[in-house]
């Protein structure tokens, strides 16, 4: 019987009438029907077609889904890359992907900054991660780092031929640590150089344009030169 009167009840939702007659007896006796504000009440109280079959109401509202992020957005600056994205409201963190690597994650806000970039195309997803899933990806957003507008500071190093098809030759006064990086951002070369002059092998890399950054031992400042090969 009781499974008879919880499908009777999964087969008749509350009618506008019922809330008018519960809202109209509470103004007369000041008591209501909980069944009627409260529809998911029975699946809550027993066990049966009700409970198998929830209902969601405002007394029990439907669990929050684990949805991808939307509205990503990708924002090039001079040397970096703004990206925000709406909030998941069943989200606890978020982790953040560029070019389908993992770049960041357990992010608690809804953007981030993506720092020292060489020049190159970067596109980032977002995925959102709840109490008990994850979402999938959200839709790339892509951004684009030119470097067309770099100052080589002679006074600092002097570096020759460029473009380059083997060797690159490095003429400076200063004790300094270079790094080679690719347009994806990835150093591909980390070295030491306290000569006056240095050549680097540059014959096994791909043609393309490469960022060379050379930071002097006794100081913060990073010099950044365009090569192209």
């Amino acid at each position: 019987a009781m499974n008879a009167l919880q499908q009777w009840h999964l087969n008749d939702p509350v009618s506008q009438k019922e809330i008018d007659r519960n809202n109209a007896v509470y103004d007369i006796q000041g008591n209501r029907n909980p069944f009627i504000d409260c529809p998911s009440f029975v699946g809550r109280i027993w066990d049966g077609p009700a409970a198998s079959q929830p209902i969601y109401d405002e007394c029990f509202p439907a669990p929050a889904t684990c949805d991808p992020p939307t509205n990503v957005t990708a924002t090039a600056h001079e040397r970096s890359i703004s990206i925000s994205w709406t909030t998941v409201p069943a989200a606890l963190s978020y982790s953040i992907f560029v070019n389908d690597q993992l770049l960041d994650e357990d992010i608690t806000t809804t953007n981030y900054d993506d720092t020292n970039l060489s020049e190159g195309t970067y596109c980032y997803s977002i995925v959102a991660f709840c109490s008990n899933e994850e979402s999938d990806p959200s839709n790339d957003a892509c951004a684009t780092i030119t470097i067309d507008n770099i100052v080589e500071n002679t006074d600092f190093a002097n570096i020759y031929p460029n473009p380059v098809s083997s060797t690159l030759t490095i003429q400076t006064n200063n004790a300094c640590h270079v790094s080679l990086y690719d347009i994806f951002g990835r150093c591909i070369l980390q070295q030491y150089i306290s000569d006056t002059e240095t050549l680097l092998d540059m014959q096994s890399l791909p043609q393309g344009i490469y960022i060379l950054k050379m930071q002097s031992v006794n100081s913060e400042l990073i010099y950044s030169y365009k090569i192209v090969k």
